[in-house]
C-alpha cells in the first residue's frame, strides 16, 4: 500500500522517530513520517533500539501522547529491602512535583523540564513523605525518577512557584496541548499522576476501614489493620470511529465538551465484556446505531485520572440515529471531506475535532486518510 504525505504528497517512508511537531501518517497500525520532512535517519522495525538494545515498537499506540515512557521501572527490585532508599540516595535522583493534577516545571537554558533535582524539591517543602519511584531513566544514564506529591495549601504553593520566574505549575492536560516536554516525558508524567491519584485517593482499606501504607515503591498499599494489599487500578475504556456504508464518520458531542466540538464516541468497558461488544454496546446507547465489524487500531494512557483508551474503527449495520439525549448534546453523520475541515480547523459551519492530544484525533485523521 502507498502512502503519501498530506502535507507535502511524496510517498511516506516507515520510520519509528519523527519531530513530533510535524504530522505522522499513521497507517495498518505502524507509522509513517514523510521523507523531506523526517528528522534524523529513519530506522527499520527489526533495528535494536539505541538506549536499551530492546526492539523499538513500531505500533501506533507508541506515538500517542502520554505512551512513550522511557523508564525501566525495576518490579523486581520494588520489594527488595533497601533499595527504594538507596534510589533515593543517589545523587543524579530526579523529583517529579505534583498537586491536583498540576505539576511543577523548571525552565533551565531554555527549555523546560518536568524533572527536579533534590534542592528543588526542598525548595516546595512539605512534600509527602510517600515518594512514588517510577523507574530509572534509560534516556538519561538511568536516574532515578521518582513522583512526589506536594502538600503546601494552594496559595503557598503558588507564592513559592511565583517567587522563581524559572518556575511554573501548570495542569498536565495544559502542558500537554502546550508540549511544554518531550513526547517521552509525558509518558512519564502519566505514569506519575495516575499513580498519585491512587494513593491520594485510597489511603483507607476498602476491606476494612484501616490505614494503608504504601509498599512496593509506590506500587501497593497494605492495610495497617487487617494486611489486605491493594494494587494501583486502571479503568479500561472503548472509543471508536465508526463508519457506515456510504463512508460517512459518526461523531458526537458530550454535554461537558466545548461548543462546537464534535469527537468520537466512547465509554467505559463493564465486567464480563470484551472490548469488541463495549464498542458496541456503547455506540447503540449513546446513538442508536447498530455496529457490526470492529477492528483495534491503538491504545492510549490516559491518565485523567487512570485510563487506558482502547481505540477501535468499527462499521454501522444501521444508519437511523436515536441518540440519548441525557448523555450526548449531539450525535451526526459527518462526510470525509466535512471531518478534514474540522480535523483542520477550516469547517464553514465552525465546528471543529479533538486536539492531537487525544486518541480521538488519530482515529479521526486516519478515516480521513481513508483507513
Amino acid at each position: 500500500m502507498v502512502v503519501f504525505c498530506p502535507k507535502c504528497k511524496p510517498a511516506s517512508a516507515p520510520c519509528g522517530r519523527f519531530d513530533r511537531k510535524e504530522k505522522a501518517v499513521f497507517v495498518i497500525g505502524v507509522a509513517w513520517a514523510c521523507e523531506k520532512e523526517f528528522i534524523g535517519a529513519p530506522r527499520k522495525p527489526e533495528e535494536p533500539d539505541a538506549m536499551n538494545g530492546l526492539w523499538t515498537p513500531q505500533e501506533m499506540s507508541r506515538f500517542q501522547c502520554f505512551s512513550a515512557n522511557p523508564l525501566d521501572r525495576q518490579a523486581a527490585l520494588r520489594s527488595k529491602p533497601g533499595s527504594m532508599a538507596a534510589f533515593a540516595n543517589q545523587e543524579d535522583v530526579v523529583f517529579v512535583l505534583a498537586s491536583g493534577g498540576h505539576f511543577v516545571f523548571q525552565k533551565i537554558s531554555e527549555k523546560m523540564t518536568c524533572f527536579l533535582s533534590r534542592s528543588s524539591l526542598e525548595r516546595f517543602l512539605p512534600v509527602s513523605d510517600e515518594h512514588i519511584f517510577l523507574g530509572l531513566d534509560d534516556a538519561r544514564n538511568r536516574r532515578p525518577v521518582f513522583a512526589v506529591q506536594l502538600m503546601q495549601n494552594p496559595e503557598t504553593l503558588m507564592e513559592a512557584v511565583f517567587a522563581d520566574p524559572q518556575y511554573e505549575l501548570i495542569p498536565l492536560r495544559q502542558a500537554a496541548v502546550q508540549q511544554r516536554v518531550s513526547h517521552e516525558d509525558f509518558g512519564v508524567l502519566a505514569q506519575a499522576n495516575a499513580l498519585l491519584n491512587w494513593h491520594y485517593t485510597h489511603p483507607r482499606c476498602a476491606r476494612c476501614g484501616g490505614d494503608t501504607k504504601m509498599a512496593e515503591g509506590g506500587y501497593r498499599r497494605d492495610c495497617v489493620a487487617c494486611d489486605a494489599q491493594h494494587f494501583p487500578r486502571t479503568d479500561p475504556c472503548v472509543i471508536m470511529l465508526i463508519q457506515n456504508e456510504r463512508g460517512e464518520a459518526l461523531l458526537g458531542r458530550p454535554h461537558n465538551l466545548p461548543e462546537n466540538l464534535f469527537t468520537t464516541l466512547a465509554g467505559f468497558v463493564e465486567p464480563g465484556e470484551t472490548f469488541e461488544d463495549a464498542v458496541r454496546r456503547e455506540t447503540f446507547e449513546e446513538s442508536g446505531i447498530r455496529v457490526g465489524e470492529v477492528r483495534y487500531v491503538a491504545s492510549q494512557p490516559w491518565p485523567f485520572p487512570s485510563n487506558i483508551m482502547m481505540g477501535f474503527h468499527g462499521k454501522a449495520i444501521t444508519t437511523q440515529l436515536n441518540v440519548d439525549y441525557e448523555e450526548m448534546f449531539d450525535c451526526r453523520w459527518f462526510d470525509r471531506s466535512e471531518v478534514e475541515k474540522m480535523l483542520s480547523g477550516t469547517a464553514e459551519t465552525g465546528l471543529f475535532c479533538p486536539p492531537e492530544i487525544s486518541i480521538a484525533h488519530q482515529l479521526i485523521r486516519l478515516y480521513v486518510q481513508g483507513y
